[in-house]
């Protein structure tokens, strides 16, 4: 509010809530929604996401690093394999290609170099395009199917 208080002090309410709110409301909610993944793939979350999880998750959260920045990381019990997400919310569906991002951003992580992983891209929209043969370590996954109306 603060950048807008002179205009919203004049009633222009509606204008700074079209102007300045909305276009930036996708990045808020992507904050929001981050700490909220672990929970929707942990024993209580949504039934379609678990499947997607090779192993049962036993160790959950984002990971940060120097080398690298992740929405999202489970691991099984034994800290052997690692199931990584990247969460894209925004309004129009993602490329897949993002799949080559995240996998030069593990890549470049030394926590993660020995675990077997599988990699995840979340997004609010769906996308663009999914590759012709997906590998098996690959999950696309469309969250609007799942936690939105």
């Amino acid at each position: 509010m603060y950048p807008h208080l002179d205009r919203l002090e004049l009633g222009e309410a509606d204008a700074v809530l079209a102007d300045a709110v909305k276009p930036a409301l996708p990045q808020y909610l992507s904050q929001a929604i981050e700490p909220l993944l672990p929970a929707l793939f942990g024993p209580r979350g949504l039934a379609g996401l678990i499947g997607q999880v090779p192993f049962v998750p036993r160790h959950m959260g984002r990971h940060w690093s120097r080398t690298a920045e992740l929405d999202l990381v489970l691991l099984d019990e034994d800290r052997e394999r690692a199931f990584v997400g990247e969460l894209k919310w925004q309004r129009r569906p993602v490329s897949p290609g993002v799949m080559a991002d995240l996998r030069e951003r593990v890549a470049r992580e030394p926590a993660l170099r020995d675990l077997e992983l599988t990699y995840a891209l979340l997004s609010r929209s769906g996308f663009t395009r999914l590759p012709s043969e997906v590998p098996p370590d690959e999950r696309y996954i469309d969250l609007g199917a799942f936690v939105l109306p």
